[in-house]
């Protein structure tokens, strides 16, 4: 999968996340919270996608979301989950770190 070259140069930045886990091991994911304390509500999971390879950062699952009317990928890796940064996400979650710009 092509992920574009802007994608690719970026980082990933881990966030923590608070999700629902059914007894089925589906996962939902409702809460995204920056290490630095502000914190959104995901309004909406539109999507789940299972991934494989080495284009996605060896992200094992991406999921579309509805973070205050605007959709962002949300990956989760093992335990572990995260954006990539945009310009737009200081309006989503307000202050945020300069790394994360």
């Amino acid at each position: 999968m092509y992920m574009g070259r802007a994608q690719s140069e970026k980082k990933p930045f881990y966030v923590t996340v608070t999700a629902l886990h059914y007894i089925g091991g589906a996962c939902c994911p409702q809460v995204i919270a920056l290490p630095s304390g502000p914190a959104v509500m995901i309004e909406d999971v539109k999507k789940v996608q299972k991934l494989s390879g080495k284009d996605n950062d060896g992200a094992e699952e991406r999921y579309l979301v509805n973070l205050k009317g605007k959709e962002r990928y949300l990956y989760r890796k093992g335990q572990r989950w995260f954006i990539y940064p945009q310009k737009e996400d200081q309006k989503l979650f307000g202050v945020v770190p300069n790394e994360f710009l």
